[in-house]
C-alpha cells in the first residue's frame, strides 16, 4: 500500500534570467521570496505567495545537476522561442470590489495581445506562457457580488535573455557602435588633412586609405541590420514594436548604402584637394541619399521606442531616447542649412550619442529587455 500524499510543497518553472524572474513574481506579482542559496552547482531560488511559506515556486535556470550542458541549450533555445512553459494558477478574495473599480485596474494594466474571457468566478488564473520569468496572462472575473463581467489583462511581460545565434547577433549590434566611432577617431588622427571641425566622416573613404572607412560602413551597416532581424524576432507575436527593428534594419543598410556608394572628396581632404565643396559625382550623390535615409530611419528610431517606453511606464527610457532624436535631428538640418566649424563638431557628437544610443537598445534585447 503506498503513502498518501498530502499537500504539494513545490512547484518548478524555467527561467532563464533568475534576476528578472525574481523582479517580477516579487516586485510585480507581490510574492515573497523563500530561499535565495547558492549551491555551488546552481542557485536554488523559491519564492511564495504572501503567507504561504509551505509551498514554493522554484524558479530554476536549466542546466546541472539537472540537464546536462547540449539539453541545457535545448532547454533554452524552446523558452526564447516562448515554446516551453509551466502554468500556476492563483485565487483571490479581491475581485469582488464594484466593477468600476475593477476597470480602472484593467486599464492601467499591460494590454494583453489577445483577450481570453474565463469562466472562473472570484480567481485569477495565471499561465507562464514566456519561461523567461514564467511572464502571466491573468484571466479576471469579479465574484458573487460583482456583476457579470470578464476580460483579460495581462501582467507586464519580461522577456527571456537572448540565447545562441540571436545573442550574437545583438552582441554585434552592440559592437557597431563603438567600432565606427573608434575608427573614425584613429583615422582622424593619423590621415594627413582630416579636420573635424571641417570634415564629416564620411570624406574618410576617399583617398588611398579610403578603404579602411568603406569596410567600416559596411561592417558596421551589415552588423545592425543583422541585430534588428534578432531584434525583431524577439519582439514577434509580442508587445514589442515592429517598426523599431525595421527602423534599425534600415539604419543598417543605408550604411551599407553610404559603403557602396563612397562620398567624394572635399575641402581639402584628401591631401592635395581644393578648398571648398568641389563637385558632387554621381556615387557623391547617392551616398548622401543613403546617407539621409539611415539618419531618417535612427530618428523616427528614437522616437519610437521614446513612444514604446513611456507608455511602459519607463519616463527615463522615453526621455532619453526623445532627446538623442531630437539632438541628431537638429544637428544635422543645422549642418545642411548653416554649416561651420562649431556645427560639424557639434553633428559629430550627434552621430557618436545615435550609436550609443543603438548600442543600448540591442544590449536591452540581449539582456531580454526589448522595447
Amino acid at each position: 500500500m503506498g503513502m498518501t500524499m498530502n499537500a504539494i510543497s513545490r512547484s518548478q518553472i524555467y527561467v532563464l534570467d533568475q534576476d528578472a524572474a525574481l523582479d517580477f513574481y516579487v516586485n510585480k506579482l507581490g510574492m515573497e521570496v523563500n530561499t535565495d542559496q547558492d549551491l555551488g552547482f546552481m542557485r536554488w531560488l523559491t519564492v511564495n505567495l504572501p503567507g504561504d511559506p509551505e509551498r514554493e515556486i522554484l524558479l530554476e535556470k536549466p542546466g546541472p545537476p539537472a540537464l546536462d550542458p547540449a539539453t541545457a541549450e535545448q532547454v533554452r533555445e524552446l523558452l526564447t522561442k516562448g515554446a516551453l512553459g509551466g502554468y500556476l494558477f492563483m485565487t483571490t478574495d479581491e475581485l469582488t470590489t464594484p466593477a468600476r473599480r475593477t476597470r480602472t485596474w484593467w486599464r492601467r494594466a499591460s494590454r494583453s495581445p489577445t483577450s481570453r474571457p474565463s469562466a472562473r468566478t472570484g480567481s485569477t488564473s495565471a499561465s507562464g506562457t514566456r519561461s523567461a520569468t514564467g511572464s502571466v496572462s491573468a484571466r479576471c472575473s469579479p465574484g458573487r457580488r460583482g456583476r457579470a463581467m470578464s476580460q483579460a489583462a495581462a501582467f507586464p511581460v519580461v522577456r527571456p535573455t537572448a540565447v545562441g545565434r540571436d545573442r550574437l547577433l545583438l552582441i554585434g549590434g552592440v559592437l557597431a557602435g563603438p567600432i565606427f566611432v573608434g575608427s573614425a577617431i584613429v583615422q582622424a588622427a593619423t590621415r594627413d588633412g582630416f579636420d573635424f571641425r571641417r570634415h564629416p566622416v564620411s570624406v574618410l573613404s576617399t583617398g588611398e586609405l579610403g578603404w579602411i572607412q568603406i569596410v567600416t560602413f559596411l561592417v558596421t551597416g551589415v552588423l545592425c541590420a543583422l541585430a534588428a532581424q534578432a531584434l525583431r524576432r524577439r519582439t514577434s507575436g509580442g508587445d514589442g514594436s515592429p517598426w523599431l527593428p525595421r527602423l534599425l534594419a534600415l539604419y543598417g543598410l543605408g550604411l551599407v548604402g553610404a559603403a557602396i556608394f563612397s562620398a567624394d572628396p572635399a575641402d581639402g581632404f584628401p591631401a592635395g584637394t581644393p578648398r571648398g565643396a568641389g563637385e558632387i559625382s554621381w556615387h557623391g550623390g547617392l551616398h548622401f541619399l543613403v546617407a539621409a535615409v539611415a539618419f531618417v530611419s535612427l530618428i523616427v528610431a528614437t522616437v519610437v521606442a521614446a513612444r514604446r517606453a513611456a507608455r511602459r511606464g519607463a519616463p527615463g527610457r522615453a526621455a532619453y531616447s526623445l532627446v538623442t532624436g531630437l539632438f541628431f535631428a537638429v544637428a544635422w538640418v543645422t549642418l545642411i542649412v548653416r554649416p561651420a566649424p562649431a556645427v560639424m563638431v557639434a553633428f559629430g557628437l550627434a552621430v557618436t550619442a545615435g550609436w550609443l544610443w543603438v548600442s543600448v537598445t540591442f544590449s536591452r534585447a540581449a539582456s531580454g529587455r526589448a522595447d
